[in-house]
Protein backbone atom coordinates (compact mmCIF):
# COMPACT_ATOMS: atom_id res chain seq x y z
CA UNK A 1 0.00 0.00 0.00
CA UNK A 2 2.87 2.37 0.74
CA UNK A 3 4.31 1.84 -2.74
CA UNK A 4 0.91 2.59 -4.30
CA UNK A 5 0.77 5.93 -2.49
CA UNK A 6 4.37 6.71 -3.44
CA UNK A 7 3.68 5.83 -7.08
CA UNK A 8 0.57 7.97 -7.15
CA UNK A 9 2.39 10.88 -5.53
CA UNK A 10 5.26 10.52 -8.02
CA UNK A 11 2.80 10.66 -10.91
CA UNK A 12 1.03 13.71 -9.52
CA UNK A 13 4.32 15.52 -8.93
CA UNK A 14 5.47 14.65 -12.45
CA UNK A 15 2.22 16.06 -13.87
CA UNK A 16 2.60 19.29 -11.88
CA UNK A 17 6.23 19.60 -12.93
CA UNK A 18 5.35 19.06 -16.60
CA UNK A 19 2.59 21.70 -16.41
CA UNK A 20 4.98 24.12 -14.71
CA UNK A 21 7.64 23.58 -17.39
CA UNK A 22 5.00 24.09 -20.11
CA UNK A 23 3.86 27.37 -18.53
CA UNK A 24 7.42 28.68 -18.11
CA UNK A 25 8.37 27.61 -21.63
CA UNK A 26 5.36 29.44 -23.05
CA UNK A 27 6.40 32.62 -21.28
CA UNK A 28 9.99 32.25 -22.50
CA UNK A 29 8.88 31.53 -26.07
CA UNK A 30 6.61 34.57 -25.98
CA UNK A 31 9.50 36.74 -24.81
CA UNK A 32 11.83 35.26 -27.46
CA UNK A 33 9.12 35.78 -30.08
CA UNK A 34 9.61 39.52 -29.88
CA UNK A 35 13.22 39.07 -31.03
CA UNK A 36 13.10 36.05 -33.36
CA UNK A 37 10.79 34.76 -36.08
CA UNK A 38 8.83 31.54 -35.48
CA UNK A 39 11.13 29.67 -37.91
CA UNK A 40 14.23 30.86 -36.04
CA UNK A 41 12.77 29.78 -32.70
CA UNK A 42 11.85 26.41 -34.18
CA UNK A 43 15.39 25.95 -35.49
CA UNK A 44 16.94 26.79 -32.13
CA UNK A 45 14.53 24.42 -30.38
CA UNK A 46 15.48 21.64 -32.77
CA UNK A 47 19.22 22.29 -32.44
CA UNK A 48 18.92 22.05 -28.65
CA UNK A 49 16.45 19.15 -28.50
CA UNK A 50 18.10 16.80 -31.02
CA UNK A 51 21.41 16.28 -29.18
CA UNK A 52 19.56 15.96 -25.87
CA UNK A 53 17.29 13.30 -27.37
CA UNK A 54 20.29 11.41 -28.75
CA UNK A 55 22.10 11.54 -25.40
CA UNK A 56 19.06 10.25 -23.51
CA UNK A 57 18.55 7.54 -26.11
CA UNK A 58 22.15 6.39 -25.75
CA UNK A 59 22.00 6.50 -21.95
CA UNK A 60 18.85 4.37 -21.95
CA UNK A 61 20.49 1.91 -24.36
CA UNK A 62 17.98 2.36 -27.17
CA UNK A 63 19.11 1.44 -30.64
CA UNK A 64 19.35 4.27 -33.14
CA UNK A 65 19.08 2.06 -36.22
CA UNK A 66 16.81 3.66 -38.76
CA UNK A 67 15.32 1.41 -41.41
CA UNK A 68 13.32 2.79 -44.34
CA UNK A 69 10.07 2.94 -42.36
CA UNK A 70 11.69 4.88 -39.54
CA UNK A 71 13.28 7.31 -42.00
CA UNK A 72 9.83 8.09 -43.40
CA UNK A 73 8.46 8.47 -39.87
CA UNK A 74 11.34 10.80 -38.95
CA UNK A 75 10.83 12.86 -42.12
CA UNK A 76 7.10 13.09 -41.42
CA UNK A 77 7.82 14.19 -37.85
CA UNK A 78 10.32 16.81 -38.96
CA UNK A 79 7.89 18.27 -41.49
CA UNK A 80 4.92 18.11 -39.12
CA UNK A 81 6.77 19.54 -36.15
CA UNK A 82 8.35 22.26 -38.26
CA UNK A 83 5.03 23.42 -39.68
CA UNK A 84 3.03 22.86 -36.50
CA UNK A 85 5.48 24.50 -34.12
CA UNK A 86 6.10 27.39 -36.47
CA UNK A 87 2.35 28.07 -36.57
CA UNK A 88 2.19 27.62 -32.79
CA UNK A 89 5.00 30.14 -32.24
CA UNK A 90 3.40 32.58 -34.68
CA UNK A 91 0.09 32.32 -32.81
CA UNK A 92 1.88 32.80 -29.49
CA UNK A 93 3.59 35.87 -30.87
CA UNK A 94 0.30 37.35 -32.12
CA UNK A 95 -1.92 36.40 -29.18
CA UNK A 96 0.43 36.86 -26.27
CA UNK A 97 1.04 34.32 -23.53
CA UNK A 98 -2.11 35.11 -21.50
CA UNK A 99 -4.52 34.57 -24.40
CA UNK A 100 -2.51 31.56 -25.51
CA UNK A 101 -2.89 29.89 -22.09
CA UNK A 102 -6.56 30.84 -22.04
CA UNK A 103 -7.13 29.11 -25.38
CA UNK A 104 -5.24 26.00 -24.25
CA UNK A 105 -7.42 25.76 -21.14
CA UNK A 106 -10.56 25.13 -23.20
CA UNK A 107 -11.67 21.48 -23.09
CA UNK A 108 -10.93 19.66 -26.31
CA UNK A 109 -8.62 22.35 -27.68
CA UNK A 110 -5.36 20.44 -27.60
Amino acid sequence: MTSDIAGELTGQLAALLAASFWAVATLLYHRAGSHFSPLQMNLVKGVIATPLLLIVSLLLGNSLELNSGLWLLALSGIIGITIGDSCHFAALRRLGSWHHHWLHSWPGYS
